[in-house]
C-alpha cells in the first residue's frame, strides 16, 4: 500500500454497467492505478491517476513486463478460481 493506506492499484471486474463512475471514486481516493476488466471484452484496461483524473494506459506501468492479454484469459466469473491460478501459473512457466 501507499502511504496512508491507499493501494497502488485498484482491480475492478466489471460484469454490468456499473451504477457509478468507480474512476471518480478511486480518483478521489487517490489510487494510483486501476485495471478494469470488462465481461463484455475479456480485456483488461489500465488507466493511470494523472493530477486529478485518470489517462488509459496500453500497459500497466507498476507491473510494466505483465503480458495482460494473456492474463485476461483467466478471469473467468463463476468458475473455479483455484483452477484458474494454478492454469495461469501453468501458463507463465510455458512462456518464460
Amino acid at each position: 500500500k501507499a502511504k496512508g493506506g491507499i493501494p497502488h492499484v485498484a482491480i475492478e471486474v466489471v460484469v454490468a454497467s456499473p451504477l457509478l463512475d468507480k474512476l471518480a471514486v478511486y480518483a478521489g481516493l487517490g489510487v494510483g492505478e486501476v485495471w478494469l476488466w470488462h465481461s463484455s471484452t475479456g480485456r483488461i484496461e489500465v488507466f493511470r491517476l494523472v493530477g486529478t483524473a485518470y489517462e488509459g494506459r496500453e500497459r500497466s506501468e507498476l507491473l510494466p513486463g505483465l503480458d495482460l492479454d494473456s492474463l485476461a484469459r483467466f478471469v473467468r466469473p463463476g468458475e473455479n478460481q483455484t483452477a484458474l491460478v494454478k492454469a495461469y501459473r501453468a501458463a507463465l512457466r510455458c512462456e518464460a
